[in-house]
């Protein structure tokens, strides 16, 4: 439990004796801490909070932190529920459509600012803009929602399936699954 008498999601992570997540030298790295952050999955109807473990690479000299693959680095939605989010609104074209779906996995009434579902919008166009060489589209030249009008199905699932791609420019993240 942490201090305000929330659980916090508990997984396991490695032993950096055997091999860096950087580097992968044996007795390189070290774990420095944790530190925890809120997420959300209304896929599954969970929410809370979950640790996110730091670490060091003596050999890189750089930090790293072992981030559970389910949550994208920055976000609080859960890679399922933002990708639920995202097809909602392709599909719709209504923002309050996706806020309903969103929050339709928990009990709880529950309440979402329509700036903060836009924000969600804005933060895929953003990571579409990233990743646009690995998806194989053309950078969205737009900001706009119009984006998602014509944008294909398949690259929204690949932006949120495939671990690999960057939400952030300085996201020096090692993603595992828990």
């Amino acid at each position: 439990m942490n201090g305000v008498g929330r659980a916090c999601v508990d997984y396991r992570f490695p032993s950096l004796s055997q091999c860096c997540l950087l580097c992968g030298k044996a007795n390189c790295a070290r774990w420095k801490g944790y530190f925890v952050r809120q997420y959300q999955c209304s896929v599954i109807g969970s929410s809370g909070l979950i640790a996110i473990h730091a670490g060091h690479c003596a050999t890189e000299k750089r930090d790293f932190s072992y981030f559970p693959d389910f949550l994208i680095p920055g976000r609080r939605l859960s890679r399922r529920s933002f990708k639920l989010f995202i097809e909602v609104f392709q599909n719709t074209h209504q923002i309050r459509d996706c806020i309903d779906q969103l929050l339709s996995g928990f009990e709880a009434d529950l309440d979402l600012a329509l700036s903060s579902a836009y924000n969600f919008l804005y933060a895929a166009i953003r990571g579409l803009r990233i990743n646009h060489e690995r998806l194989m589209i053309l950078a969205p030249v737009q900001s706009s929602v119009f984006v998602y009008y014509d944008l294909p199905k398949v690259v929204v699932k690949n932006l949120f399936t495939w671990s690999d791609c960057i939400w952030t420019g300085f996201q020096g993240i090692i993603l595992h699954p828990p």
